[in-house]
C-alpha cells in the first residue's frame, strides 16, 4: 500500500511525506490539531472551563485531526463514557429564562471541536490494547473490526476543501460522491504512528498517576 497524494499544498501533508510519517507534535499546536494531555478537574461546575481544570502541558501532544479521524476515532468513540461525570458536566449553553431561572445545556457524545473528550485511565489502557491487536491485524492481514474501519478513507479534509472552495450544493455532492473510498497509506506507516501514540499514553499515565492526575483529555481544534 502507498501513501495517497491527497496532501495537496498543505505544509502539514508535505511534512508528513517527507518524514515519510504521521506526524505527532510534542508540545502544542494551535491549528487543525487536537491537544492530548493528563488532566484532573479541581471543579465540576463546569469541565470544559479551563479554570476548573489542572492539565499536564508538559506531556501535551498535537495530532492533526483528519489523522485523529482516520486512525484514532473507532477507538476514541468505543471508550468515550458519556456517563462519567467529567464528560457529564461539560457546559455547552448557560443563560436566565424569562422567568430568571437558570438554565444549563451540557455537551454529550464526542465532541470535534473545542471540548474536552474525558478519559480514565483505565479507558485509554484499553485504547492502547485494541490499537495493539489492531497493530498485529495490519502486520498480518488478519481482518478485525477496527482494521477494516482504517482501511476505510475518512477524515475532515473533504468538508473542508469543499468549503474552501464555496461549491453549490450538487457540486460538493458530485465532490463526495466521487472521493476516494480507500486509505491507501503504507501499513508501516500506520504502525509507526500506533507505536509512537502508544508510548506517548503510556507515559502520560505513569507520569500522571505518579502527580495526582486520573484522566486524559483529547480536545478538537
Amino acid at each position: 500500500m502507498k501513501r495517497s497524494s491527497d496532501c495537496g499544498t498543505n505544509k502539514d501533508c508535505e511534512e508528513k511525506q517527507i518524514n515519510n510519517e504521521i506526524r505527532i507534535i510534542d508540545g502544542h499546536d494551535s491549528s487543525s490539531y487536537f491537544w492530548i494531555m493528563p488532566i484532573k478537574v479541581l471543579n465540576y461546575s463546569d469541565t470544559n472551563d479551563w479554570e476548573n481544570t489542572a492539565s499536564m502541558i508538559s506531556l501535551e501532544i498535537s495530532i492533526e485531526e483528519d489523522d485523529v479521524d482516520q486512525y484514532l476515532a473507532p477507538f476514541l468513540y468505543r471508550y468515550f463514557d458519556d456517563e462519567l461525570e467529567a464528560n457529564k458536566k461539560r457546559v455547552d449553553v448557560y443563560w436566565i429564562d424569562d422567568e430568571g431561572n437558570e438554565r444549563i445545556q451540557y455537551h454529550s457524545g464526542f465532541q470535534w471541536n473545542l471540548t474536552e473528550n474525558f478519559y480514565t485511565f483505565l479507558s485509554v489502557r484499553n485504547i492502547i490494547n485494541d490499537i495493539l491487536n489492531t497493530i498485529d491485524a495490519l502486520l498480518t492481514g488478519r481482518e478485525t473490526e477496527y482494521a477494516k474501519k482504517i482501511r476505510e478513507k475518512r477524515g475532515f479534509a473533504t468538508w473542508k476543501l469543499v468549503y474552501a472552495r464555496n461549491m453549490t450544493e450538487e457540486q460538493i455532492k458530485r465532490y463526495n460522491e466521487a472521493r476516494p473510498k480507500e486509505n491507501t497509506t503504507e501499513v508501516g506507516m500506520i504502525v509507526d504512528f500506533y507505536r509512537r501514540f502508544i508510548s506517548r499514553l503510556e507515559n502520560m499515565i505513569k507520569t500522571g498517576e505518579e502527580n495526582g492526575y486520573d484522566l486524559i483529555t483529547f480536545m478538537g481544534p
